[in-house]
């Protein structure tokens, strides 16, 4: 992270300014702090790993050139990057009419046993396929609200619980 000379983290609206004023260095700042939350979000909402890269390099290339017109009082610089993602992955999916493809997304269960009984882990998996087969029915705007949320809750995350083997 880029620092004051007071040793202080410079914050993203002195970020915005200076590179607002042709400060490549400033434009690099943002991009290193932001490169990958754009990306992870960009990943969740197509489900693509190519498409979540193109749709990151072209937000900051958005960015670059809506860079004079952004008021960092309206909303927060990520905020601002979020919205500009989003639409790039809506536009995206309207040209490839495509939805977003779930199956790509690996399941989040971090409380799932990665070893151990297997039944426990194959009823666990089929949870996590209903939780996104669930979630893809969703409309896109809900959908992104879930993503923005956190990603694909886990069955836990979502209140489902699945009966074990031997519990009646």
């Amino acid at each position: 992270m880029p620092v004051s000379p007071s040793g202080r983290e410079v914050s993203d609206r002195d970020l915005v300014s200076r590179a607002a004023a042709g400060d490549t260095d400033a434009f690099g700042a943002i991009f290193e702090r932001y490169q990958h939350v754009v990306y992870r979000f960009a990943r969740a909402m197509t489900g693509l790993a190519h498409a979540a890269e193109d749709i990151t390099q072209e937000t900051f290339i958005v960015l670059i050139r809506e860079l004079p017109r952004y008021a960092p009082e309206r909303s927060s610089l990520s905020t601002y990057l979020y919205g500009i993602a989003r639409n790039l992955s809506r536009d995206r999916a309207r040209r490839e009419r495509r939805f977003l493809a779930l199956d790509a997304v690996e399941p989040r269960s971090p409380a799932s046993p990665q070893a151990g009984d297997p039944f426990e882990r194959i009823a666990d998996a089929q949870m996590d396929a209903a939780v996104r087969d669930a979630l893809a029915t969703l409309p896109a705007r809900f959908r992104e609200a879930v993503i923005l949320h956190g990603g694909s809750p886990s069955p836990q995350d979502a209140g489902l619980r699945h009966p074990r083997a031997g519990t009646g």
